[in-house]
């Protein structure tokens, strides 16, 4: 008799990843999965958290590809007007229970969709809370009122500092802006995000190498730049074009404190970025543009200023470009 086949065990795994087609809505979707593999004979290994999170990451792939909104974005919908799940189902006619699922990355009705992306613009939210009122408890239309007064004003104040600042707003699209006009609130966005997860350590001069990382990155993956900034070749590295009037504007909005510091590294003060908490967007980040930030951070989080400005010397959009040149977005293809 021959020896009896012992099945594996799988007690050795990695987590492999490779492209996999998911059927979303009868529809054929293709993303990037995490596969756990067994090291000693090769063979896939079902684990549900992971087939979880790869079929959620093909429902957002597919919301992106049919203009949907993504859950988080459902989410950050609720948090820019303070309102709770049941609130927003009244609002656009459905169960508090739908609401849940859409949150948890279901994909929704295009009606409901449709409703949720138009209540994104503070006017039409100020429409529908006419229609809606008597609905809404009392406690709901004030929570809604009072965002949408702070909204204006936080809008109303951008508005009016922006008004001499043309030049970005109306520019081209170009090879230096990453062929996307400037979006003032993404940029706004991006820098709180560092400020938020670099509290207290993140010096200008660090903030601005991160940034250009960032829409460099973005641009590599998604042929375009996540804020349309230009930056210049400076002799401390890659800045963002008139950084300090965007700085102090951020500052007069009330989106950022900037705080003098003793610089660890001469006698010198430095000046420190934070983010103000209770700063309303006028626009929130996206999974993949806070996955591409989240990246950077990883990346050069825990560097110094003077560390990062010493790798942005080493990159090709650097190196070739020369003092106050603008830097092309071409120059993304070559960065590791």
């Amino acid at each position: 008799m021959g020896k009896k086949e012992v099945a594996c065990k799988h007690k050795n795994f990695k987590v492999e990843q490779r492209e996999e087609t998911y059927p979303v809505l009868g529809e054929d979707t293709t993303i990037v999965a995490n596969v756990k593999v067994c090291c000693d004979c090769g063979a896939d290994i079902f684990d549900f958290q992971l087939d979880e999170d790869n079929l959620k990451r093909a429902f957002t792939k597919y919301k992106r590809n049919h203009a949907l909104m993504t859950a988080e974005e459902i989410c950050d919908l609720r948090k820019k007007y303070n309102i709770s799940q049941r609130t927003l189902a009244t609002l656009i006619g459905c169960s508090q229970a739908t609401i849940v699922r859409y949150e948890n990355g279901n994909i929704q009705d295009n009606t409901h969709n449709n409703i949720m992306r138009m209540l994104q613009k503070p006017e039409n939210m100020a429409e529908m809370l006419e229609i809606k009122e008597e609905e809404l408890t009392e406690k709901e239309v004030s929570s809604i009122r009072k965002a949408l007064s702070d909204l204006n004003s936080s809008e109303s104040k951008t508005s009016y500092m922006l008004e001499n600042f043309s030049e970005y707003l109306y520019v081209q699209p170009n090879q230096y802006s990453g062929f996307r006009e400037f979006d003032f609130g993404k940029y706004i966005e991006m820098i709180r995000y560092f400020a938020t997860n670099l509290e207290g350590r993140l010096y200008k001069t660090k903030l601005f190498k991160l940034l250009w990382y960032s829409d460099m990155y973005y641009f590599r993956e998604y042929t375009k730049s996540m804020s349309g900034m230009n930056y210049l070749h400076y002799k401390f590295g890659p800045v963002p074009r008139e950084y300090s009037f965007l700085l102090g504007l951020m500052e007069r909005i009330g989106a950022i404190s900037i705080v003098d510091v003793s610089n660890q590294y001469s006698n010198s003060n430095a000046e420190v970025i934070s983010a103000s908490t209770d700063f309303v967007p006028s626009c929130t980040l996206l999974p993949e543009e806070k996955e591409i930030l989240q990246n950077v951070l990883n990346q050069f989080g825990s560097m110094t200023a003077k560390e990062i400005s010493e790798q942005s010397h080493q990159e090709k959009g650097y190196y070739e470009t020369s003092e106050m040149e603008l830097i092309s977005y071409k120059y993304a293809m070559d960065m590791v």
